[in-house]
């Protein structure tokens, strides 16, 4: 350590910044122990008690740390209403910032001065994100300035948060980014500018990103485009879900994040061109260019780790002084956190820093092993760059595994091919960005080229991501298990490399995989437990899904919420908790009906071959959807079952089907009224699921089943419809519980305000996933008990 010596000023700076999320402090008592430990170490130092004085400077240091965050957040407002989306907002305020444009959207942050809400204006100096979302968005975006005056009219609402387990909270981080809510605009009439004044160096900067946005689209087909504007503009937003997805199983995602890789070959680029200049002159234009790049891609922590890694080195050639990497990761550190200390938790700066101090560390060891093996030059030079590869993947694999859950077995073949393609593709991108601007021609010819070897790239991406056994997923990956892999890590390079024989070698290795393994265990919580019904009640916003894992293990769904151009469930919310659970297929998917918040996110689930078989009411083919969809799921040959009066059992418990379709087709039954009705029976406790149903169906169930439908919860119809839960039939089912399935501030206004009175006077209690989020209850067979999944503690679920 006495080598670094920067290296401990960023550990203890960083120790004060995640301290912030441990403890909470008032400034004021930050100030007064700050002071109170300047006081002691200058005391402590001019004693000459040197090593007494460092410690306290190092815990100076941590204060520091813990105190510059605190301030700094001070800054950040949290979301400041208590209703989570408000319709017909009206926002005053100044463009701070503008998103490269995506297909009908248009993303911005805006400086709010006031809010007007049903008249009332409330001043309000918050920052919000704008998206635009409507046809033809082109002369809009060619107006828009960064420091525009504007006034926008949209739904203000709260970023979503962790609302199923293992969700994604996206207010926290809009949060730590700044940013206070969303406004979503659906008509681009309801975006007025009322100013052109202009912030002269950003909108200077966006022009030129617009630019070579746009000059990126001459030639390149749309997957080379959406890479090259990844490579070159670090936007992301084009690269569809499915090459993404394919990029994180063959363990080559990092390539995707504009990195400290293309700030290499930037350098380079920069160097041979300036080959013959004088050597100051040289230098001073590569870190121009290179600086000119970080503003280019808008700054990511890997480009201005790399960028100031870069200055570091080319200013110690200039002074003829010894460069160290590890110190200059820690400049790059410091700087970048005292820009935003926030940063620290973004995966950007986690796994860029990780994977450059992994290569620093690890990579010597790894070289100083191979050089010594007498082996063929060359294979030797692939080794030595795999190595390279392996000791970054190595310091990113926990983080890797807690952003993605996924370890990728055949990453380290996939890189050695991957990124020279990607060092041949990024300096033909630029190439073409230049040669097509001077003579458009061979800008032309060069695009046509790149778009061949981009179009091998995806195909050789796709090829790894099919392997079998090409990723495993890893399941709930937590911080005190990255934590144990860092320790045992250094414990293993410490040990193996050391001065001991292969016998012993091979023993610590052994051991030391094994006691992870077993340490790991130790912080494990499971939500679903063996001989336990659960039941989820997911929150797919204004929809119905609901998610059984019965006590036998297997898993049945009803219903899978809607799926939109913007927002899928499938895909967004029940394959994550699938993953998050652990569970990799759904036997039994039950359909209440085809209304779209009901049945649309099934597509995904059945794209993805993680369903089995599909329960719907039977087709009536004047109905396009229903005999389109009945089309579909013979097209992918997914077995199928017409709803029909039947008891399943499903280890030891009961799913009983209430209704038969053909019962059902007086004109009085509509889509929602044929919904399928289903209870579950697990010992003495019993649930049951009414989908869409409303009184007419109510009355037809209470005529046929009467006190067979009394149950401890019920999921109410038609998300808390009045047309649905009459007396009468409450009063047949009697239930503890209530369960209530809609969407926050959702357009129909669901739940009636009249179902919630009359629950009420009837004392049945009741949860709504709008207000809670995604409802967990869990069975014995004896009880049942509601789960806090977001603070669970499955050892004391039951007595």
């Amino acid at each position: 350590m006495n080598r670094y010596p920067l290296i401990k000023i960023a550990i203890v700076f960083i120790i004060g910044i995640l301290l912030s999320k441990l403890i909470t402090v008032s400034i004021v008592s930050l100030f007064c122990i700050l002071l109170a430990v300047f006081l002691i170490a200058v005391l402590l130092f001019f004693f000459k008690f040197y090593q007494s004085s460092t410690v306290f400077v190092y815990i100076l240091l941590i204060l520091s740390g813990l105190s510059y965050i605190s301030i700094r957040n001070l800054e950040n407002r949290p979301y400041p209403f208590d209703d989570e989306k408000i319709k017909n907002v009206k926002i005053s305020g100044e463009i701070s910032n503008i998103d490269l444009m995506q297909k009908e959207k248009i993303s911005l942050e805006i400086d709010v001065d006031s809010v007007s809400i049903n008249g009332n204006d409330i001043s309000l100096p918050i920052r919000v994100l704008a998206r635009i979302f409507d046809n033809n968005l082109d002369s809009l975006y060619e107006k828009l300035s960064i420091g525009n005056s504007v006034r926008v009219v949209g739904i203000f609402q709260k970023g979503r948060n962790a609302r199923n387990p293992g969700e994604f909270d996206y207010q926290s981080y809009l949060e730590e980014m700044g940013i206070s809510a969303l406004i979503n605009i659906y008509d681009k009439s309801d975006f007025e500018i009322i100013s052109d004044d202009k912030s002269i160096f950003p909108q200077k900067i966006f022009e030129i990103r617009k630019g070579i946005d746009e000059k990126l689209k001459v030639g390149h087909t749309q997957k080379a485009y959406s890479l090259l504007r990844g490579l070159i503009l670090a936007d992301r937003k084009m690269i569809d879900y499915e090459t993404r997805n394919d990029f994180v199983n063959s363990g080559v995602v990092h390539i995707l994040a504009v990195s400290g890789l293309h700030v290499g070959y930037i350098l380079l680029i920069f160097l041979f061109l300036l080959n013959r200049t004088n050597i100051m002159l040289r230098v001073f234009l590569t870190m121009l260019g290179l600086l000119i790049f970080l503003l280019l891609t808008n700054s990511p922590p890997s480009v201005f780790r790399a960028t100031i890694m870069t200055f570091v080195g080319l200013s110690a050639f200039i002074l003829n002084r010894e460069y160290n990497g590890i110190n200059a990761l820690s400049i790059a550190a410091v700087i970048l956190l005292i820009i935003n200390p926030n940063e620290l938790f973004s995966p950007g700066f986690q796994l860029s820093f990780s994977a450059v101090a992994s290569i620093l560390l690890i990579y010597p060891k790894f070289s100083n092993l191979l050089n010594n093996l007498k082996i063929n030059s060359v294979l030797k030079k692939i080794l030595l760059f795999a190595a390279v590869s392996l000791a970054a993947q190595i310091g990113t694999l926990p983080f890797t595994l807690f952003f993605f859950g996924k370890l990728s077995i055949i990453s380290l073949f996939a890189n050695i091919l991957v990124i020279p393609a990607i060092g041949m593709i990024l300096p033909l991108g630029i190439i073409t960005l230049i040669s097509g601007i001077i003579i458009p021609w061979f800008g032309l010819i060069y695009a046509s080229a790149n778009n061949l070897f981009i179009e091998l790239l995806f195909s050789l991406i796709n090829l790894f991501s099919k392997i079998p056994m090409a990723f495993i997923d890893i399941i709930n990956f937590s911080v005190y298990d990255g934590i144990l892999f860092y320790l045992f890590t250094i414990f293993f390079f410490t040990t193996v490399f050391a001065r001991l024989s292969i016998k012993a070698r091979i023993i610590v290795s052994v051991l030391v995989v094994f006691n992870y393994f077993i340490y790991t265990k130790l912080d494990n919580h499971y939500i679903l437990k063996e001989n336990l019904l659960t039941i989820i009640y997911i929150d797919v916003d204004q929809g119905d899904s609901f998610l059984i894992r019965f006590p036998n293990g297997k898993t049945a769904l009803i219903d899978a919420g809607n799926a939109t151009e913007y927002f899928d469930s499938g895909e967004n919310i029940i394959k994550p908790l699938m993953k998050n659970l652990d569970i990799e297929k759904i036997n039994y998917a039950f359909l209440s009906h085809l209304d779209a918040d009901h049945y649309f996110g099934i597509f995904h689930l059945i794209e993805n071959d993680l369903v089995d078989t599909i329960y719907k009411p039977s087709t009536d083919t004047s109905v396009s959807k229903e005999s389109d969809f009945l089309k579909y799921l013979n097209e992918k040959a997914i077995p199928y079952i017409d709803y029909h009066k039947e008891i399943k059992r499903i280890g030891n418990a009961s799913l009983y089907i209430l209704n038969d379709s053909t019962d059902m087709r007086s004109a009085d039954f509509d889509s929602n009224n044929k919904s399928g009705v289903i209870k579950i029976v697990y010992g003495n406790n019993s649930f049951l699921f009414m989908g869409d149903s409303e009184t007419p169906a109510e009355g037809f169930l209470i005529s046929k089943f009467n006190k067979f439908l009394d149950s401890e919860v019920l999921k109410l119809g038609h998300h808390g419809s009045k047309t649905s839960s009459s007396e009468k039939f409450l009063d047949i089912v009697t239930p503890e519980y209530g369960i209530i399935s809609a969407g926050i501030k959702n357009r129909f206004n669901h739940p009636s305000k009249s179902i919630l009175e009359r629950l009420k006077m009837k004392n049945i209690n009741y949860k709504r996933t709008d207000k809670e989020g995604a409802i967990i209850l869990q069975s014995d067979g004896e009880n049942y008990k509601f789960i806090d999944w977001r603070n669970f503690n499955t050892f004391a679920l039951f007595n």
